[in-house]
Order: structure tokens, then C-alpha cells, then sequence
């Protein structure tokens, strides 16, 4: 999800992670395994296939079903603060009051989480 990058389907997203994480599995990587993406599609596939948690790199925004996906399969969620998408996400830095805004969307989050 880098800034200024074209968005992807969850098939490709999916056929691009995949390899790595059963591979990771296979030699028992002894850390915890992250999947970062914003679809919930993907987070359900990926953990299944042994990512450890979920990084939500939307705090919830782009899929509707995250929150409730990572809650379903018992792992643990991160929400990310991020705007806009990452196409657009370097075009949207300003801000009023930088600390009051993230919080603020964070905490949006985190009542999101709560329901």
C-alpha cells in the first residue's frame, strides 16, 4: 500500500501473498505473521492459511465486513489511520490540527470494534 500506487483486485492481492505466508508456515517463522491489506476477503483467506493477525490499513473504511471478519476469526485486528486511498492518500496531508484529527478517526476505530 504504498503512496501513489494503482489499487488491486483481492485475487491478485491474494496470488501475491499467498506463496510467502505458506512458505513462512512450512519452515514454522516463529514470529507473528501480518497480513496488511484493506479487503476482507483477503484477511479470511490469509489467516487461514496462517497469517497470525490483521492490519487493516483502512481502519475499516474501504470494506465493510473487516471488522466483523477479524472478530469471526478470532485474531487480532489493527486498524490503520489512513485517507483517502493509496492513489490518493499523498494528496490528503493536511490537516487543522494533525493529533486531534488521527485520534479522532482512531477513535472511530475503536467504536467500530466495540459494536
Amino acid at each position: 500500500f504504498r503512496p501513489g500506487a494503482d489499487d488491486i483486485d483481492a485475487e491478485e492481492e491474494m496470488e501475491r501473498v499467498l506463496p510467502l505466508i505458506q512458505h513462512l508456515k512450512r519452515i514454522n517463522f516463529l514470529l507473528p505473521i501480518s497480513i496488511d491489506t484493506r479487503k476482507a476477503s483477503v484477511a479470511k483467506k490469509v489467516v487461514r492459511e496462517g497469517a497470525d493477525l490483521i492490519n487493516d490499513v483502512s481502519g475499516g473504511k474501504y470494506d465493510s465486513k473487516m471488522i466483523s471478519t477479524a472478530a469471526d476469526l478470532g485474531v487480532p485486528y489493527i486498524g490503520m489511520h489512513m485517507r483517502g486511498n493509496p492513489k490518493t492518500m499523498n494528496d490528503l496531508i493536511e490537516y487543522e490540527n494533525l493529533e486531534d484529527e488521527v485520534i479522532r478517526e482512531l477513535k472511530g476505530i475503536s467504536i467500530r470494534l466495540e459494536n
